[in-house]
């Protein structure tokens, strides 16, 4: 909603409390809020339309594939002759 001139301070202050915005003040403030609230709205998801429109991607985030893991390696001593002996050598 563009037009918040029109609208009473209750409802803007409704508003206001949606977005987690500070709701107190002359009706002037609170307008001048809603409307910074919607530029940086318009702005913050013309990056994103941007982002996804373009060939190159972010890499994706490293998985953990506990498969990798190898458990029967030993890393101490004890360890290696638990390994020897048939255990895990956890």
């Amino acid at each position: 909603m563009s037009d918040y001139t029109k609208l009473k301070n209750a409802e803007l202050e409704t508003l206001l409390k949606e977005r987690s915005l500070p709701h107190t003040g002359k009706k002037a403030d609170l307008v001048a809020r809603l409307q910074e609230s919607d530029s940086k709205k318009v702005s913050a998801e013309t990056p994103t339309t941007a982002a996804a429109s373009s060939t190159t991607l972010a890499p994706a985030e490293d998985e953990i594939d506990w498969d990798d893991d190898d458990t029967t390696k030993a890393t101490t001593a004890p360890a290696a002759a638990a390994v020897a002996a048939g255990g895990l050598g956890e």
